[in-house]
């Protein structure tokens, strides 16, 4: 993939450079410039998305490959959940760790929205940036302590966060993990 949109960018641009010659020969317009500056970020960011969403790929397979055939899996913001109920486990994945769990080892999970406090700026451009750099404090705080929590037992590893900002994605994976894991241990012996 990663090739074929670089190719068919390069070939817009060399087409569009080609017609923006004949036309600055023609019309002595400066159009070369303005297509160079027009059409190079665009090529660059069609280049970035495509790296990222290759090591998106990856990322997901080596989660699925430790998590083997999981019957729930939530991947976002490279963080990761997926229940195997045929062996009992559940894989978590934050950043690069990825660790499989025993349905025993899992202790409680929780889920949590965070709300992000509102500043008001009290007149002048610099109390106007002040409040706009707490707003985004806040914000990115709110979104720390939004997510799926689960505590596990692990010394090293005790308590991992799955990012959920749906609430509907929340509630589902706490009732998957109450029919998975609750119910199978009250109907052990």
């Amino acid at each position: 993939m990663r090739f074929s949109v670089i190719f068919w960018s390069a070939w817009a641009v060399v087409g569009t450079l080609s017609r923006a010659s004949e036309d600055y020969a023609r019309n002595n317009m400066p159009l070369l410039g303005f297509l160079a500056v027009a059409y190079v970020p665009l090529a660059i960011s069609l280049w970035r998305a495509s790296v990222a969403s290759a090591k998106v790929a990856a990322a997901k397979a080596e989660f699925f490959k430790q998590a083997g055939s999981p019957k729930y899996s939530h991947f976002e913001n490279d963080t990761a959940v997926a229940i195997d109920p045929g062996a009992g486990t559940l894989t978590l994945k934050v950043k690069s760790s990825i660790k499989t769990y025993p349905f025993a080892d899992i202790r409680e999970w929780t889920s949590a929205q965070g709300q992000a406090a509102t500043f008001i700026p009290m007149g002048g451009l610099a109390n106007s940036v002040a409040a706009g750099a707490a707003a985004m404090g806040a914000a990115a705080n709110a979104a720390a302590m939004t997510g799926f929590f689960v505590k596990v037992r692990d010394v090293e590893h005790p308590e991992w966060r799955v990012s959920m900002f749906k609430k509907s994605d929340r509630n589902r994976w706490t009732e998957i993990l109450q029919q998975e894991i609750n119910e199978l241990r009250g109907s052990m012996p």
